[in-house]
């Protein structure tokens, strides 16, 4: 069905047979229902500006706003049909009916995509995102984190849900929010307070893997973090798959605000995560996204905020925060355990590029330790890590626009953590 035909129902002149098409293809998707609801909604803004136009006394009843099929027969099809999307489980609240051109998500950064979109771009209910190369993140205005990489196709539907048609996407949802949906051509996964990954085939033959947390699948199956199915047909039967993170590492990146590391710097996996006290690495420098869109008060205590180089002996011990600021925190990391591989002083350099600003280094063990139950992912022992912070010889530089942490950590058998803090929100300022 095209606009035309649409307005063709809403002229009253559509067929018997062409009403029972419009049945089918209103419970084909989601995303039709939606294209259905808002051209209902522009008849109606229209009909109203008409009516002010010719300066009414009285307002037409609702129900003329906008016309039904006069007839008994077209009228039983219809409301047959509001059955069947009723019995599909449509949320019509997930549509905002105060302006066609309503944000339900946002860019929160695009890298080397074939798009028309940048950084803090708006996205409306239908917008179909097809990319053949390169990245793109997401911020829904429910909270919800979703990030594609090419080649993939997708869908926004609303504030809390889009339908993934092939690629692979990482969505997280962070804090207490749950309940965002992401379709596929053959399931459907919901969020039930989770970070999981879904990759769908060009033939929708789907895979998911849950990463952290819960997720229901639309026969009401639920999965655990650490499990994975795949879905080959609609109402199938989910098949247990081994659950691999890697194939998720891009996405899962991009998912937390990364848009590149290099140099002996790597992300921690989700299983590595919550725990990187007991995360033994001789070989890199790991970085763990602890708690995101904590608000910090004014007044806390970090040991930088501007761009320039950081090493010890600081020149003071401590800044302060000017004004109460919502961040990301993340925990850089190198603990080689007891490996005999760390007999030998190494020198360690890499490099973070984030999709938002740092606003805050903190780069002292003491501060670490005051700052660890505000900003740490969980409640983790650190007691077995002595040397946190860096230390002498380390090295710290942050980028003009801020956007760039370089670092140079010499190592041996101790460990070295600094905390980096960036800016919470939708996209970079």
């Amino acid at each position: 069905m095209n606009d035309s035909d649409l307005e063709r129902w809403l002229d009253n002149d559509l067929s018997i047979e062409e009403l029972a098409e419009l049945e089918s293809w209103l419970k084909a998707s989601e995303a039709n229902r939606e294209q259905f609801v808002r051209l209902n909604f522009r008849d109606q803004q229209l009909r109203e500006c008409v009516r002010a136009d010719a300066d009414l006394s009285t307002a037409e009843p609702e129900e003329k706003i906008v016309p039904f099929p006069t007839s008994s027969q077209k009228r039983r099809t219809w409301i047959a049909a509001a059955a069947a999307l009723v019995v599909a489980g449509v949320s019509w609240l997930t549509v905002n009916f105060s302006s066609q051109s309503e944000s339900v998500a946002i860019v929160q950064s695009i890298r080397k995509a074939d798009l028309k979109l940048t950084s803090g771009d708006s996205l409306a209910p239908g917008k179909r995102l097809s990319l053949e190369e390169g990245r793109i993140a997401l911020k829904f205005e429910s909270g919800a984190k979703l990030a594609l990489v090419a080649p993939a196709e997708l869908i926004v539907q609303g504030p809390n849900s889009a339908e993934l048609l092939r690629g692979q996407a990482t969505v997280r949802v962070p804090g207490k929010i749950k309940g965002f949906a992401l379709t596929t051509p053959v399931e459907k996964v919901i969020d039930l307070g989770t970070a999981f990954g879904v990759e769908v085939s060009p033939a929708g033959d789907t895979a998911i893997s849950v990463f952290e947390g819960e997720v229901k699948l639309g026969n009401d199956q639920h999965l655990y973090a650490g499990s994975a199915v795949s879905v080959s047909e609609p109402k199938a039967e989910p098949k247990e798959i081994p659950y691999t993170e890697g194939e998720f590492a891009e996405s899962w990146q991009l998912s937390f605000g990364i848009e590149a590391v290099s140099g002996r710097v790597k992300l921690a996996t989700p299983s590595q995560r919550p725990n990187p006290g007991k995360v033994h690495d001789p070989e890199s420098l790991v970085l763990f996204p602890e708690r995101e869109e904590v608000e910090l008060p004014k007044g806390f205590a970090i040991d930088g905020v501007e761009p320039g180089t950081y090493q010890r002996p600081f020149r003071k011990r401590s800044t302060q925060l000017q004004q109460s600021t919502t961040v990301d925190s993340y925990l850089l990391q190198y603990h080689p355990g007891n490996s005999p591989e760390t007999q030998q002083k190494q020198t360690f350099v890499g490099e973070l590029k984030f999709d938002r600003p740092v606003i805050g280094l903190i780069l002292q063990k003491e501060l670490l330790i005051q700052s660890d139950s505000t900003l740490g992912y969980s409640v983790t022992d650190f007691s077995g890590i002595e040397r946190r912070g860096i230390n002498v010889n380390d090295v710290v530089t942050l980028s003009p626009d801020r956007t760039r942490l370089k670092i140079s950590f010499d190592v041996s058998t101790s460990a070295d953590q600094i905390r980096v803090l960036i800016a919470s929100g939708n996209y970079p300022d």
